[in-house]
């Protein structure tokens, strides 16, 4: 089994390689531990139950206000940044986010 906190930490070390590859990777490793985080916090609330489907990422980042009020946005911006990272392949990438990104993601696995 892995965990949200194995998640943003493998992401923290990918951020280390200025490698496009790896700093894609490491975006979308930052959000699915908040994203895994804030759906299982919202479950034990008892606010919220996985469907597994992909419309799951957008139900989580609504009912993710339930937890803390800024959840919800920072859902927002982690998953847009994930899907330019995993399916905007041919634009260059800016890892100048990266720090925001993992900042982000840090805080919702505060929750």
């Amino acid at each position: 089994m892995v965990t949200p906190e194995e998640l943003i930490a493998f992401a923290e070390r990918l951020a280390k390689d200025p490698s496009e590859v790896s700093q894609r990777a490491a975006v979308s490793r930052a959000y699915y531990a908040a994203f895994l985080h804030v759906a299982g916090r919202l479950e034990q609330e008892g606010l919220y139950r996985r469907r597994g489907s992909a419309a799951d990422h957008g139900r989580v980042e609504e009912a993710a206000p339930l937890l803390a009020e800024p959840a919800g946005h920072f859902l927002y911006i982690l998953r847009r940044k994930r899907n330019e990272a995993d399916y905007d392949i041919d634009d260059d990438f800016p890892a100048g986010s990266m720090e925001f990104i993992l900042l982000s993601a840090r805080r919702l696995l505060e929750l």
